[in-house]
């Protein structure tokens, strides 16, 4: 355990957000925490962890960026479970492509 805490501090972030207030809702079964904020993990007010794009974070239900976007759903994977930041998740990383938001 000294050795994870070592290598990977920011883990500690994500046990803190896996350990409160989850939501048990009806056909997800359970859904993140909605309003977590820390350094490494940010949700917004619905659950949907924030983003970043090449202007900045945006989130699904309190930053919408403007027109169209593309939404990754999923587990952990898509959620970015081990990323040492929002800037860092799959749906960060793609939004910096060609068509990503600008």
């Amino acid at each position: 355990m000294e050795q994870q805490k070592r290598l990977t501090p920011y883990m500690k972030q994500y046990e803190d957000f896996t350990l409160g207030n989850i939501r048990w809702l009806p056909y997800v079964i359970f859904f993140n925490r909605p309003s977590y904020a820390s350094s490494v993990l940010n949700t917004d007010s619905a659950g949907f962890r924030v983003s970043h794009g090449p202007v900045g974070p945006y989130s699904l239900q309190d930053a919408p960026p403007a027109g169209e976007v593309s939404v990754l759903l999923g587990g952990s994977t898509a959620f970015g479970l081990g990323a040492s930041g929002d800037e860092h998740t799959l749906p960060s990383l793609l939004s910096q492509g060609p068509d990503g938001v600008s």
